[in-house]
């Protein structure tokens, strides 16, 4: 996934589909078309997801999707509760986003544990040479 596509991602924030329809519009297009691009999705259904998500960032209550906690609750979970039933052409163009999306997310965060593994290692290695250096220097014999 490249950074534009993931940046174009926003569209999928609740928060600013209630507050600015019009650029989640247009970044879902984008997105519509990236999926087109990598065969993700056909070209003869795109006019019809975007409308239904158009359909959907209009109808729903911008005081529901305003509600939207980043901390305490699932995209993922907030997102089919709200477009699954209703919304049935934008449904899968976004449950496949979803999925890319957390895709990404999980390397990136394998990335970081790895990343802190090896500096715990390093500090718990440069630990045990200060302390072994310590030890030698107080060894009567050595």
């Amino acid at each position: 996934m490249t950074y534009v596509s993931a940046r174009n991602l926003m569209c999928l924030d609740p928060r600013l589909m209630a507050s600015d329809t019009e650029t989640c519009g247009t970044t879902m297009q984008r997105l519509l078309s990236t999926c087109v691009d990598a065969k993700l999705d056909d070209a003869d259904t795109c006019d019809d997801v975007l409308s239904d998500f158009s359909n959907f960032m209009r109808t729903t209550p911008h005081g529901d999707l305003e509600s939207y906690d980043v901390t305490n609750d699932r995209l993922d979970a907030f997102l089919h509760q709200r477009v699954s039933t209703c919304h049935k052409m934008a449904w899968p163009v976004v449950q496949k986003l979803l999925v890319l999306s957390h895709g990404q997310a999980t390397v990136e965060r394998g990335f970081s544990i790895n990343k802190e593994v090896v500096v715990e290692n390093q500090t718990l290695q440069s630990r045990g040479t200060k302390n072994r250096k310590r030890s030698h220097s107080f060894c009567p014999r050595c």
